[in-house]
Formats: C-alpha cells, sequence, structure tokens
C-alpha cells in the first residue's frame, strides 16, 4: 500500500510529453524511461568514477580474495556487500519521492549478490572436494566486489537527489564543508599509495573505504554522507581478519572447551558419558576430541555480530535498541559454538566418533537457530518496551528511543 501512494506520488512529479499521457495516466514504462533519459549523463558519470575507483584498487582487492579463499576463516567475506544492500534497500523505502523501480531495481541486486556469494562460499568450502569449481567462485567474488562500489555511489546519488527534491526549510551552504570530504579522498589516496609501496594491502582496503566515503561527501555533501555512516562502517569487515586468533581466538577455544565439558559432565550421570578434559582437548567415551583454530567459533562470532548489527540498524527504533541487539549477537555466537561441541559430544557418545564428525562439518541448523533467536530479541524488546516499569525506569533515567 505504502509502494502505491508513493508510485502514484511520483507520478505526479514527472512533467507529460507528447504522446506520453493517455486519460492522464503515466505508465510506469514511461515513468522510468524518463528519469533514466533525465539522469542519463549522472549515470554515466558513475559508471565512470566506479571504473577509476575499481581499477585504483584492482591489486587489493585480488589479494583479499586469495587471502579470504585459502587462509582467512573469520571475514564474513562475500556477506557484506549483500547486507550492505539490503541496508540501502531499508533506507530507500523511507524516501519520500524516490520512485518504485530503483527500490525493485536493489531487489535484483539481492538476489544477484546472494547467487554470487553462494557460488564463492562454496567454492570455497569445497576447493579440496570440487577443485573445478574455484575458478567460478573467484569471478563470483571479483563480480560482487566491483559492483558493490557502483551500488555505493548509486545509493549516495539517490539520496542526493531526493534531498534535492525535499531540501530542508534552513539550509546553510557552508554546513557540507566539502573540503573535508576531499581531505579523505586524498588522505585515502595517499594512504594507498603508500600500502602499495610497502605489501601492507590491509592499509590499501581501508584507504578504499575512505576514499569512498571521501568522494560521496565532497561530491554529494555532508548530509548524504552522514546517511552511509553505518554502510561504510560495516564495509570495515571487507579487511581480513584472520589476526584475531592472536587475541581472542585462544580464550574463545578454552571457553568453548571448558563449556561444552561442563555441559556434558552435567548430563553424563544420566546418558552415562564418559568425558574428561586437559586444556582445549577432551575425550568422549575414550574418542579423542580437539577444538581447534578453526572450530573456535570466531568466524560465527564475526559473521553474527554483523548480522545482528544490520538487522538491528535496520528494524530498532532508537540507538539504544539498536546498541543492545546489535551486542547480543556476541554471545548467542559463542553459545551457539559452545552447544555444537555439546551436539558432537552427544553423538558420539550414541553413534561414534565418524558421526560426530560429520555433525561437527554439517551442524549449519545451529547457526540457522542462532539468527533466529537474535531475531526474536526484537520480539522480546517491544515486549519490555511496553512494561510500565521499565518506562518508568527509562523515564527517570531520561531516555526516551527504547
Amino acid at each position: 500500500m505504502a509502494d502505491k501512494e508513493i508510485e502514484d506520488t511520483t507520478l505526479k512529479e514527472i512533467p507529460a510529453e507528447e504522446g506520453a499521457v493517455e486519460d492522464g495516466v503515466v505508465s510506469r514504462f514511461e515513468k522510468a524511461l524518463y528519469l533514466y533519459r533525465d539522469d542519463r549523463l549522472n549515470w554515466l558519470l558513475i559508471l565512470a568514477v566506479c571504473l577509476i575507483i575499481v581499477a585504483t584498487f584492482h591489486f587489493p582487492f585480488q589479494w583479499m580474495l586469495n587471502q579470504w579463499f585459502f587462509v582467512e576463516e573469520n571475514s564474513p567475506g562475500p556477506l557484506v556487500p549483500i547486507l550492505i544492500i539490503v541496508i540501502f534497500q531499508s533506507q530507500l523505502k523511507k524516501m519520500k519521492s524516490c520512485p518504485i523501480y530503483p527500490r525493485r531495481q536493489l531487489y535484483i541486486l539481492i538476489g544477484v549478490a546472494v547467487i554470487l556469494g553462494f557460488i564463492a562460499y562454496f567454492g570455497k568450502d569445497n576447493k579440496n572436494r570440487y577443485p573445478q569449481y574455484e575458478i567460478y567462485s573467484k569471478i563470483a567474488f571479483d563480480i560482487l566486489f566491483y559492483f558493490l562500489t557502483v551500488v555505493l555511489i548509486y545509493a549516495a546519488y539517490l539520496f542526493a537527489r531526493e534531498r534535492k527534491l525535499h531540501p530542508p526549510e534552513v539550509e546553510d551552504k557552508k554546513s557540507d564543508k566539502l573540503f573535508l570530504g576531499m581531505a579523505a579522498l586524498v588522505f585515502g589516496l595517499v594512504f594507498h599509495f603508500l600500502g602499495m609501496r610497502g605489501d601492507l594491502n590491509r592499509i590499501s582496503i581501508l584507504s578504499y573505504v575512505t576514499v569512498m566515503y571521501g568522494f560521496t561527501w565532497f561530491v554529494f555533501g555532508k548530509e548524504v554522507s552522514t546517511k552511509l555512516i553505518f554502510p561504510y562502517a560495516i564495509l570495515l569487515f571487507l579487511i581480513p581478519m584472520e589476526f584475531l586468533d592472536d587475541y581472542i581466538g585462544g580464550p574463545l577455544r578454552l571457553f568453548a572447551a571448558r563449556a561444552s565439558v561442563g555441559i556434558m559432565k552435567g548430563i553424563s550421570p544420566i546418558i552415562g558419558m564418559e568425558v574428561v578434559r586437559e586444556g582445549t582437548k577432551f575425550t568422549i567415551n575414550g574418542a579423542p576430541f580437539d577444538v581447534a583454530p578453526a572450530c573456535s567459533g570466531l568466524r560465527s562470532l564475526v559473521a553474527l555480530t554483523v548480522i545482528g548489527a544490520v538487522y538491528a540498524f535496520i528494524t530498532q527504533p532508537g540507538l539504544l535498541r539498536k546498541c543492545l541487539l546489535g551486542l547480543c549477537a556476541i554471545p548467542i555466537a559463542v553459545l551457539t559454538n559452545v552447544m555444537r561441541l555439546v551436539l558432537v559430544g552427544i553423538t558420539c557418545h550414541y553413534f561414534g566418533s565418524k558421526s560426530a564428525l560429520w555433525v561437527h562439518d554439517n551442524a549449519i541448523f545451529l547457526y540457522v537457530l542462532a539468527i533466529v533467536a537474535l531475531f526474536s530479541l526484537d520480539k522480546i524488546f517491544d515486549r519490555i518496551a511496553k512494561s510500565k516499569w521499565i518506562k518508568a525506569k527509562l523515564k527517570w533515567l531520561k531516555i526516551k528511543d527504547f
């Protein structure tokens, strides 16, 4: 219903041309044709800028691909572009004058990004079993990150057009401070050059985020760039993060071993399971297991944190609820990994170690349940927010946005 109202509003804003109006009605195709033709120069400029940026950062992207494909276990990888397009789709729905067709285009882009992401993940996770699919996975990865650049600039353009059609009542032209955008752009390019000279590809990828944001600020203004702060923050998860293993990977492994063995010891009197732990290693009825670095849960922790942050940004009304829901993804991810190890132990007790290893490699349904649990917290927050006692406490604390 909301889409229909926006569509009708947009139709009224389009001037009628000869032969384009019949009985006062403009077709959707004619509306799209008019807007595309009116913006054809802008489209060419957007594509030209995207080609320059993609060419500039081609080598860091290739390093990121190889790092994610052969080394990296913690970065969400292709999940980042998919989530950023979802964010833009939710933001466009709130725009007053955005036509229907850009939003539907983003639905198509989401579908294409999901397919490309699936191909990339399938080739990575099965590179030993199906080595012939490795090339398709790499191509999908490249395409996904190259058209992410187009989507970022196109979204900024749509927000700028919205501001032009609905300008603020009091507009201060000096408030944009375009020189800061230019400074960020130049700063990013300089550090990209230094990163390439020093073979510091993480610096170059960080420079890509800085250059994109600086370009958005300089060309489209401070107000548009402010709306894009969160998508660009999510873009930082492109940086490979295997270094996290040195800082939190070990503690996560130890906690997962302790917690899972503690749970299994708690239920062992009921099912008759013998569990012995030493560090991150434990045995179940004599069968040895080890919580290896790949089993620390860091990969699911990063992925669920990104998903939780994006879901909170899209659905939650206030800053406090956004932060709370986003932070809840961390304990959910850790507990999900613990429950996976408990399930492995129970399977080993009843069906043997081979079945336990199969469960270890195919327990994806636990992470689906983790995402469902994360989404369910939204409903719990709604119930909490309706509580009179909670309202009184929030009012006393002068918190208005829960």
